[in-house]
């Protein structure tokens, strides 16, 4: 449910509420707490976003112009960057994690992340690893295949003139896990919506064949749906938490001897 759904005017254009219904349940705006919608009494859309007050009068564009002010753009929500805006890749292809739900997983592996050598599988724009460098992380690997999202995600380095301390891969998840010898201390991957076989293929990769990538005491977090059903187990990887919130998930793997 929408944040003040339960408040929208009765009296408001039907284009406007079910505009309005559809794309935050659809981009789940809900969950992040740099969106909160809400409508007005003006019948006028009015949304709060990082960087404040955005309006827009019922109009055949609304849908694109929220997009673009709102959730195109994410915040870094802590470290060195902290508060610093990114981008996002246009489309619906890929979409960037929640700040609600980037701040819930950093607030578990916050203990961790100092000096870590973090990857960052499917990195979209590149919030998660960004979010990591922020925070301390030693070194940052990106992997993404998608031209529009790995603009997207050099032009967020740029912007925040991070100049050292990664390394961006272009192309598959499993083409580079099976070519990769590094170790990591932390793994996140969050595939595309229409790509759920990704999760069953990579968590196959790092709990089998690769799972040399896997520095002592590593972490392998995967964020999906809720209602997206992952296994307990994947090789030598097992589930040791699963968090919830509103329509997304993270679950937590480890290698079995470090459970």
């Amino acid at each position: 449910m929408c944040a003040g759904a339960d408040r929208r005017p009765s009296n408001g254009p039907a284009e406007l509420t079910s505009l309005a219904y559809l794309d935050c349940n659809g981009f789940e705006l809900n969950q992040g707490s740099h969106a909160l919608l809400r409508f007005a009494q003006d019948s006028r859309f009015l949304a709060v976003a990082s960087t404040g007050w955005v309006r827009f009068r019922d109009t055949p564009s609304l849908v694109s112009r929220w997009r673009s002010a709102i959730l195109d753009s994410v915040r870094v929500i802590a470290g060195s960057f902290r508060s610093r805006t990114l981008e996002a890749p246009p489309g619906l292809a890929t979409r960037p994690t929640s700040d609600r739900l980037r701040e819930t997983l950093f607030n578990v592996i916050a203990p961790r992340i100092s000096g870590a050598n973090f990857l960052d599988l499917y990195a979209g724009s590149g919030a998660v690893g960004i979010e990591a460098l922020s925070r301390g992380a030693a070194s940052v690997t990106f992997v993404e295949r998608a031209p529009a999202a790995l603009a997207v995600l050099r032009k967020n380095l740029a912007t925040l003139r991070i100049l050292t301390g990664f390394a961006i891969h272009s192309g598959s998840v499993s083409g580079f896990l099976r070519k990769q010898h590094s170790q990591f201390d932390l793994i996140f991957l969050d595939p595309p919506y229409d790509a759920a076989a990704e999760y069953a293929s990579t968590l196959n990769l790092l709990g089998g064949p690769q799972r040399s990538l896997l520095a002592p005491g590593a972490s392998v977090i995967a964020e999906h749906r809720r209602k997206e059903h992952l296994e307990e187990s994947y090789g030598q990887l097992q589930r040791s938490r699963l968090l919830e919130q509103g329509d997304a998930a993270l679950s937590f793997f480890a290698t079995t001897g470090d459970i």
